[in-house]
């Protein structure tokens, strides 16, 4: 009797444990799943985490190469400020001598034909001292084309008076004349300032000599 329940408890026994088989692998597959997704998303950080700090590294690079360039520019401005300028010209830059023996007053129009600002803001109380009352200047302004730059300087007869015109244009030193007849300007000359004689004009002390 007692071997008979021995021999029954046996096959009990083994049928249990292929009963929980399944769901150990079970167990085991869903760990195996929860490790890969583990390392996942550790290997997804670490690569975040290193392509933040290559970015932070090229950006600190760029904002070094940024200062240096600052820094350059400082050191090229500094040199430029602290080499002496160069020596300017005291010699004339206008014939005051054509006007010694001219009695009448020419009435002129002083027009800037460069891209240079200011250029008759600043010409016109020159010329007037240099002058002594025998030029008088009406009208100043730019030319009517900003985007055209007069290489040379000219001066345009309005009245049809080339006397006039030719002692203005001694006057400044300039060499071309022509004659174009406007009485509606109410000048007798018109003087168109070009880049000739900007350049004498800023290389002369005279130019930078205030004027009362």
């Amino acid at each position: 009797m007692q071997s008979h329940n021995i021999d029954n408890l046996i096959p009990q026994r083994r049928y249990g444990q292929k009963k929980h088989l399944p769901g150990v692998l079970i167990g085991v597959v869903l760990l195996i799943i929860i490790l890969l997704l583990i390392g996942y998303f550790l290997i997804r950080k670490r690569s975040s985490t290193e392509e933040s700090n290559e970015s932070k590294k090229e950006e600190r690079s760029k904002q070094n190469e940024s200062v240096k360039s600052l820094d350059k520019k400082k050191e090229d401005y500094l040199k430029k400020a602290s080499s002496p300028l160069p020596a300017k010209s005291s010699e004339p830059i206008f014939n005051v001598k054509v006007l010694e023996n001219f009695s009448n007053i020419i009435k002129i129009e002083l027009l800037n034909g460069t891209k240079v600002v200011g250029v008759v803001g600043r010409l016109t109380p020159i010329v007037r001292r240099h002058a002594h009352g025998k030029i008088d200047i009406l009208a100043v302004g730019n030319t009517h084309s900003p985007e055209y730059v007069y290489k040379e300087s000219m001066v345009i007869d309005r009245i049809g008076n080339p006397e006039y015109a030719k002692v203005i244009a001694d006057f400044f030193g300039i060499k071309r004349v022509i004659t174009q007849g406007n009485k509606e300007l109410l000048v007798d000359v018109t003087v168109i300032i070009g880049e000739d004689l900007i350049n004498i004009y800023q290389n002369n002390v005279l130019w930078y000599q205030t004027i009362n």
